[in-house]
């Protein structure tokens, strides 16, 4: 499977897999004590900003993670 970095126009429902890479140190270690690397995590809202899209997730709602340490699943 080729990684792809979520696309910041993806749908909700989407299936991403927490990277835990790319992204400020502050911004990985913060999703870090909530999410799980490689596991697969489901988009509820894409908030796209001027400097960076943020990701809220179906599984931890009410908290943004930044989009580019996430990797869009093929279906």
């Amino acid at each position: 499977m080729d990684e792809k970095i979520l696309d910041i126009y993806a749908e909700p429902g989407t299936k991403v897999k927490f990277l835990n890479k790319n992204g400020y140190e502050i911004e990985r270690s913060n999703a870090a004590q909530h999410l799980n690397t490689d596991d697969i995590y489901t988009v509820s809202n894409i908030d796209i900003g001027n400097f960076n899209s943020l990701v809220e997730l179906e599984e931890f709602k009410g908290k943004y993670f930044n989009t580019v340490m996430f990797m869009e699943i093929e279906k």
